[in-house]
């Protein structure tokens, strides 16, 4: 099933079958007959008036299914039918076990096809299947196969493409009888991959929380508006036919506008029934939209003997908040909205240590959705429903992306502007509010491109707004060869460089631009891929300059990864980072003899107008200051911080693995410092499990959320381990503050960065 907005399309595969839905109110709205004895219906995916469906099971008499088709949801009309080529990147693929179809997912952009069955030979004379499984992603708007996505092993069976889900440039996949644990306790725990759309190589790995046998975990994925939910149906002991309960988990997204974090998720709630001892499969579908969760289920032990289905619906979810941000007091009243009251208000903390608040607020004038946004001490920057430039008002405000003054990611409505162009960048002071980036918009080369989306939004010091996001493929003068873009502007004018977009050549002919940006103090830190073969068409890169580029060549694919033994060259380009005056810091995986898939990833940093970086850390290598054999285990976040010393200084939040670490004590903070040795200074300042500074007893519990801005200010919510005596319900939060940017000036370096208690 799927969800969008109040449109449900539920399948009926067994009748080769689709109904949509009105979900507010219950009501069958169309169905669709698909072609008999291919399953039609066992995948669906909604997005606007598009709604995809899968066929997995191919078959033989009428030569159908195998496919994926594409209807139009006002209508029923068919657009389009997909399908997989038996020769993709070197390998021949099926048809022993193919299920393309079984999974499907699907956004503005892109349609994600999972193929659990899929098998990946050498020679298309094979004889035995493999179900290793693959996924495949399609451009949305011209039907063509964009890239096939592959689990790390082409030769075990994990049903890679189970499940797969979309949201924005973050893809989802389940494997859910993978074996990620190495004991014969745990099979087919299952897992999650995170990719990009941008390229081939995967991002993260999820695996459950609370791993059982046989749980499948990844049997099923919904993901939209920053929220993830995981199906984990549970599984029947072969022995002694004990059941376990199925689950659905719930992940928060760190903000993909944001500089870092783009495939981190972080679990924050886990759904299930009263009852469910009894073996529910609770979880074999999931579909999600705002705070709503759909789960499908079986119903057993029903009057008839039969097992029948049902959906289970889970509402008023309260999904963590962005970082940075904390809840400050509801029903104050709104300043310059008399007779309002704050609904659900949030502070924003940005790195000059402005203050900002964005709230919801209801009353009059608010039609119970208002948002207002107003800088310390509450003067009001901005309110839906304002006035903006052509006969256009405020609409939403989305997120905040202030350094100097109110710049945020918003939305308009008014004379001529629709769904294809209600997002823009606004910048709000001296009393209104300046749209300076909308979709439709001059992205600033005039020669008649129009903006289609924003993937990142940044803002320098200066108060120079800039975006890396997509044009319009209009044939004329934007084709997909050259419509990814990073664009500047700015309110009140400033002089601003060209806009520059992929085909461009700076020092080298840019392929598509990575959708991430960084800003720091006047920097502007990006990635792209290059015109130039596979094995360098990667780059990281600086641009700095007012009315021109002085752009810095970073590092790039295929260059030597320094400090690793056996040489090991980049592979490919996870994160970027700089402190705006001279160190850049970047997060990339490598490939040579010895590499492996747990020690793929690693952090260099270097100086400007140095050639050399400096391995700072690398999974799979031994944690400063634990114990013997735990190692870093997956890097979730890092930041280049301005530093008085001569040496660059990254802090970076780490989870660990080996002897002793649970989810009790799997994620520190750690500061690392480049040295005249090999070898840089990693110094380990606050780990989970962790004595709280000044307390004989109580100890840390989960890291919660990790924010630092360029100076190296770093704070740190976290909860405390509830027991008797340290901390209970009423007293387990806490929130630390810490400088990681001090200068070393002979005394106690890990205890000058240590944080400390704040509230």
């Amino acid at each position: 099933m799927a969800l969008h907005g109040n449109l449900l399309a539920v399948g009926e595969p067994g009748f080769d079958r689709v109904y949509l839905f009105d979900a507010s109110r219950g009501r069958l709205l169309r169905t669709i007959d698909g072609p008999v004895g291919t399953n039609f219906g066992a995948a669906v995916a909604l997005h606007g008036d598009r709604l995809a469906v899968g066929l997995p099971v191919f078959n033989a008499g009428s030569g159908e299914g195998d496919r994926v088709r594409v209807f139009e949801t006002g209508t029923g009309n068919q657009l389009a039918e997909l399908e997989l080529p038996i020769v993709s990147q070197g390998f021949f693929i099926g048809p022993l076990a193919q299920e393309f179809g079984a999974a499907v997912s699907m956004s503005a952009d892109w349609i994600l096809v999972g193929d659990p069955g899929a098998d990946y030979f050498e020679s298309q004379f094979a004889t035995t299947a493999n179900e290793v499984g693959g996924a495949a992603i399609y451009d949305a708007h011209t039907f063509q196969l964009v890239r096939i996505f592959t689990p790390l092993s082409l030769t075990e069976k994990v049903r890679f493409g189970q499940s797969v889900a979309l949201d924005g440039p973050r893809i989802f996949v389940g494997a859910p009888v993978d074996q990620p644990f190495v004991t014969s306790d745990f099979n087919n725990g299952g897992s999650v991959y995170g990719f990009s759309t941008h390229d081939v190589n995967y991002r993260n790995l999820l695996l459950s929380p609370d791993p059982i046998d046989r749980g499948r975990f990844g049997q099923s994925l919904a993901a939209a508006d920053g929220l993830l939910a995981i199906g984990e149906t549970g599984s029947t002991s072969p022995s002694t036919g004990a059941s376990t309960a199925g689950t659905v988990h719930l992940y928060s997204q760190l903000d993909s506008l944001g500089e870092s974090g783009f495939f981190n998720a972080t679990q924050f709630a886990t759904l299930g029934h009263a009852n469910a001892a009894t073996g529910d499969n609770l979880g074999a579908a999931v579909a999600l939209s705002e705070n709503r969760v759909f789960a499908a289920c079986q119903i057993t032990g029903s009057s008839d003997g039969v097992n029948e289905g049902a959906i289970s619906r889970f509402s008023d979810l309260r999904r963590p908040f962005a970082e940075g941000r904390a809840i400050s007091e509801s029903g104050e009243s709104v300043p310059g909205r008399p007779g309002a009251i704050f609904s659900n208000p949030a502070l924003s903390l940005n790195g000059t240590s402005e203050l900002f608040t964005l709230g919801n607020f209801r009353g009059p004038g608010s039609r119970s959705r208002g948002k207002t946004l107003l800088e310390e001490p509450l003067n009001p920057l901005a309110t839906t429903g304002d006035d903006i430039a052509g006969g256009t008002s405020l609409s939403d405000i989305l997120s905040i992306q202030s350094v100097t003054r109110g710049q945020f990611l918003g939305k308009r409505r008014g004379l001529g502007v629709s769904r294809a162009n209600d997002l823009g960048v606004f910048q709000a002071g001296n009393g209104i509010v300046q749209p300076i980036f909308l979709e439709g918009g001059d992205p600033g080369f005039g020669d008649g491109s129009r903006i289609k989306t924003f993937n990142a939004v940044t803002q320098e010091l200066s108060g120079r707004a800039i975006v890396q996001g997509k044009l319009v493929v209009d044939r004329n003068v934007t084709t997909l060869a050259n419509d990814s873009f990073i664009g500047f502007n700015a309110f009140p004018a400033l002089t601003v460089p060209p806009a520059i977009r992929e085909g461009d050549t700076l020092f080298s002919t840019f392929g598509e631009i990575f959708p991430r940006l960084v800003a720091a103090q006047n920097d502007r830190i990006g990635g792209a891929f290059l015109a130039s073969p596979p094995e360098t068409n990667q780059t990281v890169f600086r641009l700095r300059g007012t009315s021109s580029h002085n752009i810095v060549f970073i590092a790039r694919k295929g260059d030597a990864a320094p400090g690793i033994s056996p040489p090991a060259t980049f592979r490919s380009f996870l994160g970027e980072s700089g402190d705006g005056v001279n160190v850049f810091s970047i997060r990339a995986t490598i490939e040579g003899e010895g590499v492996t898939r747990r020690t793929d990833e690693g952090i260099w940093a270097r100086v400007d107008n140095s050639p050399n970086f400096q391995l700072l850390v690398r999974e799979g290598t031994q944690v400063p200051g634990a114990a013997t054999g735990v190692v870093f285990r997956q890097f979730l976040r890092f930041r280049a911080v301005e530093n008085t010393e001569s040496n660059p200084t990254v802090v970076l939040l780490a989870k660990l693995a080996g002897p002793g670490v649970n989810r009790s004590n799997d994620v520190a903070l750690f500061i690392a410092r480049f040295s005249v040795l090999p070898i840089a200074n990693v110094e380990m300042i606050l780990r989970e499990g962790d004595l709280l500074p000044g307390s004989p007893r109580a100890r840390v519990g989960a890291i919660q959320r990790f924010t630092i801005d360029r100076e190296g200010f770093y704070l740190i919510a976290a909860s405390l381990v509830k027991r008797s005596g340290e901390a209970n319900a009423a007293n387990n939060q806490v929130l630390f503050a810490g400088f990681g940017g001090r200068q070393d000036t002979g005394a106690d370096f890990v205890g000058l960065r240590r944080p400390v208690v704040v509230l």
